[in-house]
Parts: C-alpha cells; structure tokens; sequence
C-alpha cells in the first residue's frame, strides 16, 4: 500500500512537472497576439510657421481599434516581434490661433513597429512572463484632410519605439496579454491653400499605444 501510495505521489509530481515545463518560453517559439489597441497621440499642440505662424496644431484624438503582433523566440530569452493593424487610426485634430479655432481635420496613421525583445523568465516555467523591447516604427500617414478651403500632407516617418509587456499563460499555447509602446514619430507637415505652400513644419505625434487581448504559442 505504501509503495502503491508512494508511487502515485510520484506520478502526480512529474505530472505537474511536465505540466508547467510545457510552459516554458524557449528557443524556436512562434507567437501570435492580439487584442484592442488603444493609441493616443502624446506630442501636445506644434505651433505652425511661415504665413500661418501664430496658429498651431492641438487636440489630436485618440483612437482604438484591433491590433496584432507576430513573434519568434530565437533563444529562450531573446526575440523579435511585428506590431500591426488591418486598419490604419484615424485621429482628429484642431488648428487654432489664440483661443479661437481657426480650422478641424483629421488624419490616419498605420505605425507598423518591429521590436527587439527581451524575456527575463523565457527558459523557465513560469506562467507570468514579463518582457521589454526596443526597434523601429514606419509611421505611415494618409486621408489627411483639414477644412477652410486648406489642404494638408503628412509625411511618412520613421522613429524609434520602446516596448514592455506581460503573458499570463493559461495552458501551454494561451495566453493573456498586455503591452504598451512608445513610438517617437514626428512627421513633415505641409499645409497649403491652392497648392501654395503656408507651412512646412515637423509636428510631434509620438503615439503610445495600449494592447489588451490573447496570446496563442505554437
């Protein structure tokens, strides 16, 4: 009885033990995430120059929408992840001089971002797994559009972009997430009115961006 008993206690620890070893970050591992993105422009307002100086661009809005990432663990603590939308944001903005708005309009943005990461737990079988990063972001903006007879481009930029997040992993493939990046973006702003040019100016958008949602490990 002892032995059958003994036996059994063995059987349930190496259980648990193959259990939350199945956890384990590691080397050669894909990933997939997703959730709802939130992104909220940080710049504040960016006063214009040449003949609209004295006026400026505040008021960018926030917007939200789905989001997902693609990884790949190259070790078990070092990886690279895509950040990506099927949807550009769009955010709204106001031109003002003094306290009097002088023109609205808006713009959509699609910051792509390819991050560098690191895994403090990766290797081990911890179910919380935090992780930092840091690469690039191609900002691409398009559908500008401003109102009072004015037009407005916004170039494409690339910055740099710092990332940190956490799984908690469910089972061995799901997982929850959360994530949070800071994209320096600054794009070159031209505004114009029957295509001559009033303002040329790089206007500070540096967007942070939320993710709550899944992660699914192959």
């Amino acid at each position: 009885m002892k032995l059958k008993i003994i036996g059994l206690a063995v059987a349930a620890v190496a259980t648990a033990f193959t259990s939350t070893s199945a956890m384990a970050y590691g080397a050669g591992d894909f990933w997939v995430r997703g959730g709802l993105a939130f992104v909220r422009p940080t710049g504040g307002h960016t006063n214009l120059n040449g003949a609209l100086s004295g006026t400026r661009i505040e008021k960018v809005q926030n917007d939200h929408g789905f989001a997902f990432t693609l990884g790949y663990r190259f070790t078990d603590q070092f990886g690279m992840e895509l950040l990506a939308a099927p949807e550009s944001f769009k955010h709204d903005f106001n031109v003002k001089s003094g306290s009097t708005k002088a023109a609205s309009g808006s713009v959509h943005v699609l910051p792509p971002t390819l991050t560098a990461q690191y895994y403090p737990l990766g290797g081990t079988p911890s179910q919380v797994q935090p992780y930092v990063g840091a690469g690039l972001a191609y900002a691409r903006y398009s559908s500008e559009h401003i109102n009072n007879g004015l037009d407005v481009h916004m170039g494409n930029a690339w910055g740099w972009a710092a990332q940190a997040g956490v799984d908690y992993m469910l089972t061995s493939h799901l997982g929850v997430n959360a994530a949070v990046w800071y994209i320096k973006s600054d794009p070159n702003t031209r505004v114009s009115q029957n295509g001559q040019t009033l303002s040329s100016k790089r206007i500070d958008v540096n967007p942070v961006v939320v993710m709550t949602g899944l992660t699914w490990r192959f």
